[in-house]
């Protein structure tokens, strides 16, 4: 038996987005960019771990997604391959994600300067832990679960059903599925659509009528 998908609604993910620049943007711009960039893009959250500032085109406003923070062996963080071909791509930003997401690279150097850590070394991930390292996987859950807990919106949704979110939206605002299955690294359509249509099952008789009405 699979997993029930859970995501935000339409007028939830509004909320959402308000509770995220109250709780956050002044006091954790780090849980406020994170939670930002994930609901905005639809990545898969161990693909914002391991994303670094030079697979980032600020000029043409991509995201180049080429690995993954998974667990080795031993159950150590490690920066892998995605999830499979198909999860590496270019996902597009809107102008506001950029401005974010520099805004975030300069309290960034201010905050691993002041850990006497080097911030500009080319591999340097976007999100790191204090010392520089891999952020803690569980961090952006926590994150969330807060906005959820003082919002009053639900908190069955997961960093990964900000991703969900992400999907019915766009499909909502009659994005071609083709597109969107691509921009999520899904393999192909069917994979895109079985998501949106657990999210949205049919709950009325409309569409019997349809034929009939012809």
């Amino acid at each position: 038996t699979k997993r029930k998908i859970r995501s935000f609604t339409k007028d939830e993910f509004v909320t959402f987005q308000k509770g995220l620049r109250e709780y956050y943007e002044s006091t954790n711009y780090k849980a406020f960019a994170f939670l930002y960039v994930l609901s905005h893009t639809g990545l898969r959250k161990g693909e914002l771990l391991a994303l670094t500032w030079q697979n980032i085109n600020f000029n043409d406003g991509m995201l180049h997604i080429k690995q993954a923070v998974t667990r080795n062996k031993d159950n150590q963080l490690v920066i892998g391959k995605t999830k499979n071909i198909y999860s590496n791509r270019h996902v597009p930003i809107g102008n506001e994600t950029i401005k974010i997401l520099k805004k975030w690279r300069l309290i960034q150097r201010h905050e691993l300067q002041y850990f006497n850590v080097v911030s500009l070394k080319p591999n340097q991930l976007v999100f790191t832990s204090q010392n520089g390292g891999i952020l803690s996987p569980s961090k952006p859950g926590k994150w969330l679960r807060k906005i959820e807990e003082n919002y009053d919106l639900p908190l069955y949704v997961t960093p990964h059903g900000l991703r969900h979110t992400y999907t019915s939206l766009l499909i909502e605002n009659g994005r071609p599925v083709n597109e969107v299955a691509t921009v999520l690294g899904h393999k192909d359509a069917t994979i895109t659509i079985q998501v949106y249509n657990d999210l949205h099952p049919i709950t009325d008789n409309e569409i019997g009528n349809v034929i009939e009405n012809l």
